[in-house]
């Protein structure tokens, strides 16, 4: 007998008030529009004062395709009106600082209203309690790590013991690496390993780096026989349907004659924008013909300091170019046209960005660390995450390569063939199903 599965949206819930998906909310997107689209019975989840409510199958698949509507995943990047602000400082022509979206009075309307049309979509889930309205002998899969620092959103589980919990835990960063968290996402994350290790019928986790990890922490709690099924993110749709077909007329030929690297990420200590700035600065002081460098990500944990540095250096400011907002198939146009990705985090989970660019054809620049190896294996090179010298030389030698070069480097990825959702979940539903 096929499970019924009860999906937790409460990270897409609250998500939808950015105005683009984070890499984990995109994880969240991929399973949440294929889960209700696979059949009339998965129902979906959303918190509701101190419990969780049920949406019907209906009710799910118009929440979340009103918030896909809202992050724009299918509007066209020439569209998109962060990119061509991006597109004109990469080109030294005047354009206002791209630093985001959302911010404006009308920005915070139109927030309102989408939330009051996501209240309308749910409006019944509070009569519809987790305890009594889940499908029976349904598997409960959540994938967002939200709400698990609040244990009492899933004491009806207690009542349900005919539902199978499933969680994805995408790493244990805040747990092994505090001082990049700070005390207290640190406590919620340790509260949330330990509501895993209460709940879990099984973990799912996203590389074999991550997952080693996960089943030490669950052992540690008394929980060593708890099963941790490993399976590798695959790139999203709006990404992967569009890499062989660039955007006419988005990127003109200065993406060769002018050179520019960039870095996708949330901004904090943990993903190295430091050494970024410090790769630049040094570029600048010794004279040479420096790239531009655009830092796509929203501004996160103890990053006022980078930030100010940034914007108060004449040099920096004219070469580096921060901006969040873009659309996924903006930064798909956006990385496509760069020299290489650059990402020199201390410590990852997984690792998206890596493959998302291998998969789009642009080579990637990664700190060698056990998550950024597993998922771009040969086709990345890895530096020292604190060799400051050792990332400026390979950004001034990839600055200055010719179209053969380039060509050739790009030639060299056509065998990364990642997975997409489709064939992801064909590996990972026969997985709930089997619990």
């Amino acid at each position: 007998m096929r499970r019924p599965i009860a999906f937790d949206l409460s990270r897409m819930f609250i998500g939808a008030a950015g105005p683009t998906p984070r890499g984990i909310d995109r994880v969240d997107m991929g399973y949440a529009t294929h889960i209700f689209a696979a059949s009339s019975d998965n129902v979906g989840l959303v918190p509701s004062l101190s419990r969780m409510g049920v949406l019907t199958n209906r009710e799910a698949a118009r929440l979340v395709a009103r918030v896909v509507r809202h992050w724009r995943e299918n509007q066209a990047p020439a569209d998109d009106a962060q990119l061509d602000l991006v597109r004109r400082r990469l080109a030294d022509q005047p354009a206002p600082p791209a630093r985001g979206v959302g911010r404006t009075p009308a920005a915070r309307i139109h927030t309102a209203l989408r939330y009051g049309a996501m209240f309308a979509d749910a409006r019944w889930s509070p009569w519809r309690r987790a305890a009594r309205a889940v499908p029976e002998g349904a598997v409960y899969v959540n994938t967002g790590q939200f709400l698990l620092g609040w244990p009492w959103f899933f004491g009806w589980l207690d009542r349900r013991p005919d539902v199978k919990p499933v969680f994805m835990m995408h790493d244990l960063i805040p747990l092994l690496y505090p001082e990049y968290s700070g005390p207290i996402l640190s406590r919620l994350h340790a509260r949330a390993v330990r509501t895993v290790a209460r709940r879990a019928a099984a973990l799912i986790a996203t590389s074999r780096a991550s997952g080693d990890e996960i089943r030490d922490a669950a052992a540690r709690l008394g929980r060593p026989d708890l099963p941790v099924h490993v399976a590798p993110l695959p790139v999203s749709d709006s990404l992967i349907e569009g890499r062989n077909a660039p955007e006419a007329g988005v990127w003109p030929e200065f993406a060769v004659e002018r050179p520019y690297f960039v870095t996708i990420g949330n901004i904090d200590q943990r993903k190295n924008h430091a050494l970024l700035l410090d790769v630049w600065r040094e570029m600048l002081r010794r004279g040479v013909a420096a790239p531009k460098l655009a830092i796509v990500g929203s501004r996160g944990l103890r990053s006022a300091e980078l930030i100010d540095a940034l914007y108060r250096s004449p040099g920096l400011a004219a070469h580096v170019i921060e901006t969040n907002g873009l659309s996924t198939p903006a930064m798909r146009e956006l990385i496509r046209g760069a020299r290489a990705v650059l990402t020199p985090s201390f410590t990852e989970g997984f690792g998206l960005p890596v493959l998302e660019s291998l998969a789009l054809g642009t080579p990637v620049i990664a700190s060698d660390i056990p998550a950024h190896r597993e998922v771009g294996g040969a086709l990345a090179a890895y530096l020292d995450p604190l060799d400051g010298l050792a990332w400026m030389r390979e950004v001034l030698a990839r600055a200055q390569e010719g179209k053969d070069a380039i060509q050739a480097r790009r030639d060299a990825l056509a065998s990364c063939r990642p997975q997409s959702w489709r064939s992801y979940l064909g590996e990972v539903l026969p997985f709930l199903q089997s619990l």
